[in-house]
This record gives C-alpha cells, structure tokens and sequence, in this order.
C-alpha cells in the first residue's frame, strides 16, 4: 500500500496524505470486550496459538483504570500482534503503536502528527458519511458497522450494505458488529477489507481454533 499524496481539496483546502503502513495491514482485527470477564486472557492464548503478525487489535477498555490499559496493551503487543490503542495517543506513542479514534472528535491529521510516520490511525464509522470524512482525513482503515445484531444496536445492516460502501472507497473496511463466521466469505467477496470481532474470540470456548479459522476464511 504506497503513500497518498495530500490533494486539492475544495475551497483550497489539501487533504492530508495516508502514509502507508510500516507493515501489511492485517485482515483480522480483535477488538478487546471490556464486558466480557476475562477480556485479555482468551486473546493472548488465540494470538500465542497462531502467526500474531497476521492480527490487529484493538485496546478499547472503558473502565479500566490507566495503568491496567496500559498493562493489557503491553501483554498483547508482545504476542506480534499489530496493536492500536482507543484514543490513547500519549500511550500510543509511548508503546510506538497506533491510534483508533472514534467517528466524532479528534482528525486523523491531527492524531498522526503526534505519532511514528507510518503509525496506523483508524476510525470508526456507521455509514457513508463517515467513511467518506475518513478518507478525506488521512485514516489508515475504517470500521464499519453493525453487520449483523449487536446487543442494544438492533439488527444489523446486512452485508450488502456494507459491501456498497466498502466497494466506493479506497480505504480499508473492516466489518464490525454481529459478524458470523458464515459471513466472512461473502463480506470479502463484496469488498470487505477484513473483519473485526469483540465478543467472539473471548466467548469461545476453543479461542485459539476460531481465530485460525477467521484468519483461513479472510485470507
């Protein structure tokens, strides 16, 4: 994935250049699910059991108090894992990992500019909008979602509606929320660059095997 310039944008405006990453960008995100009770622990045993490289994850953990986020993100990032961390940025940069924002607040431009030159800056998304507002910021990769039901978020938007954005865009799209193992197959096939799972991996009773089998299926 080579370097965007920075465009022309209107009203004379530049859109800031999308360094590329420093590595591949994986197609398998997990995204750590502070409600479950053991939110780290079936991650590192998956992440040990399989080629880490091939995984990015996510430290979201609303909650836990500093020190522990800052533990978990260290745990995880020893496993090779590719790591970006929820807003975080002056932990980002001290780990020398990257960044995932949320669709409101702080830009992409901003965030990188307090980070290594090819550090990986996501957003999360809901719809076109946002992930036209993404891309014209600079972000490495968008999240996309609900897919399928989600727990207080109804019933998903279904997998062709993700591929219809996902096809008009140039970033990453990760499917996020409600994904299904029997989904994975299609989502790639309608555009999907990947897909990313919270509560899966840390519900399972075989983690390691599921996240073998959700690396096959997005390779």
């Amino acid at each position: 994935m080579a370097d965007t310039p920075d465009l022309p944008l209107s009203g004379g405006s530049v859109r800031p250049s999308r360094p590329a990453p420093a590595n591949p960008l994986p197609r398998v995100m997990l995204v750590t699910d502070a409600g479950a009770p053991d939110p780290i622990g079936p991650l590192l045993t998956a992440l040990r059991a399989v080629d880490a490289s091939q995984v990015l994850v996510q430290v979201r953990l609303p909650g836990w108090s500093a020190d522990a986020r800052r533990a978990a993100a260290i745990a995880l990032a020893d496993t090779g894992a590719a790591l970006v961390v929820n807003r975080e940025t002056a932990l980002a940069r001290e780990l020398g990992v990257g960044v995932h924002l949320p669709e409101q607040g702080a830009t992409v431009y901003a965030t990188r500019a307090e980070l290594t030159p090819h550090a990986l800056v996501g957003r999360s998304c809901h719809d076109a909008d946002g992930v036209a507002r993404a891309e014209e910021d600079g972000a490495t990769y968008v999240t996309l979602g609900p897919i399928g039901p989600v727990p207080g978020k109804g019933p998903g938007k279904g997998v062709g509606w993700l591929g219809a954005l996902a096809r008009h865009s140039s970033l990453p799209v990760f499917a996020l929320g409600g994904v299904a193992l029997s989904d994975i197959a299609l989502l790639r096939q309608e555009g999907a660059y990947g897909v990313a799972l919270m509560r899966a991996i840390p519900a399972s009773d075989a983690p390691a095997t599921l996240l073998a089998s959700v690396l096959t299926l997005t390779r």
